[in-house]
């Protein structure tokens, strides 16, 4: 008995407390909530677009292919950073802190001026790099030219919300996914339909409606972080403080993780290559299933960001070893929500019945 309880002093350190887990759960349901957000938009333009035919949900779904590649390369920059700013949290070396987002910023701006440029000069190139179907890249097109605007508004309102998340404050990014998911709705049915008076704009509308979204979660999220925040008190005129002291180790940190997650980008795209050279169905059913498999990784991503930045908090303080305690229970967390993901992404599927085979005549 005595022998079991002291093996179980040993241990006890490892499987965290409730204040942990309470900590984990505070930080790790609102980023799950928000990333369900996102999918119910997702879902909804599947659906809107899907009335509409296999073109036009086609269209959209592979022009969403290249932005999501800049999309990904955007958590990786945020997720990258957030590494740094979470552990300079932890010191509340603040000016250091500004550095890594300084940093982070000029970084997305300038990978967002390629993405730009890329879709201002050749929107039915990026097509064809999908599809060789006329009516798919004439419709895609269209919807590149609405989304111009889009990676800047969606890099920096993304990298900030990271931002915003490493230290703590995870609500206000909920509040401003929740706004923008009624935004998002509201006007893809205007436009797709042309209701209210509008005109029926189809796949352009959807585009235009994401991109009035894109507008107010910028204005929300960027308003709130360089003109309103105390916490970290990043203000505009830190765009231009000096930061090579610190760029080689973010550097180090962020380029391990933006190269993986640009290979899952890539990845997904030579996915939606294949596909768009098989035909429009084939494109339309991915498009479908693509929000079944987002939402069996909803609460693995929440619990790994919380992970990430607790983790980094505790380093911050020069706590090493309790960190390294933390990261016990925290895998123990992620394995038990990826286990539970295929059951997730089953329950949620279509299901469908084999048709039985006709009888030939004369049988």
């Amino acid at each position: 008995m005595e022998e079991q309880q002291s093996v179980l002093h040993k241990i006890r350190p490892y499987l965290g407390d409730k204040a942990f887990y309470r900590q984990v759960a505070a930080i790790a349901l609102p980023i799950s909530m928000q990333s369900l957000i996102t999918i119910g938009v997702n879902m909804m333009d599947t659906i809107m677009l899907g009335s509409l035919g296999e073109i036009a949900l086609s269209a959209s779904s592979l022009a969403n292919q290249f932005i999501n590649i800049f999309h990904i390369c955007c958590m990786g920059m945020g997720m990258g950073a957030s590494v740094l700013t979470s552990r300079f949290w932890g010191m509340q070396d603040k000016d250091s802190l500004r550095k890594a987002v300084t940093i982070m910023l000029r970084l997305c701006f300038s990978i967002g001026l390629i993405f730009t440029l890329a879709t201002i000069i050749t929107p039915e190139g990026l097509m064809r790099i999908y599809t060789t179907d006329g009516a798919i890249i004439t419709a895609g097109a269209g919807y590149f030219r609405w989304s111009i605007p889009c990676y800047w508004l969606l890099g920096f309102s993304l990298t900030c919300t990271i931002v915003l998340r490493s230290v703590g404050q995870v609500t206000l990014p909920l509040i401003s996914s929740i706004a923008a998911f009624f935004i998002n709705i509201f006007f893809n049915y205007t436009f797709i339909f042309g209701k209210f008076g509008a005109p029926a704009m189809g796949v352009e509308g959807a585009a235009l409606g994401t991109l009035i979204s894109r507008v107010f979660e910028f204005a929300f999220i960027c308003g709130y972080f360089f003109f309103v925040d105390k916490k970290i008190g990043y203000r505009v005129k830190h765009l231009f403080m000096k930061c090579g002291d610190l760029v080689k180790d973010y550097l180090r940190i962020s380029i391990p993780v933006l190269v993986s997650d640009a290979l899952l980008a890539f990845g997904n795209s030579a996915v939606a290559m294949v596909m768009g050279r098989i035909g429009a169905s084939f494109v339309s059913a991915n498009a479908i299933t693509m929000v079944t498999q987002q939402l069996s990784t909803v609460f693995i991503q929440g619990i790994s960001n919380a992970s990430s930045i607790i983790t980094g908090h505790t380093l911050g303080k020069g706590e090493y070893d309790r960190a390294q305690k933390q990261g016990v229970p925290c895998s123990s967390a992620s394995w038990r929500a990826g286990s539970s993901s295929p059951s997730a992404a089953r329950s949620s599927a279509p299901t469908t019945s084999t048709p039985r085979p006709r009888p030939s005549p004369g049988s």
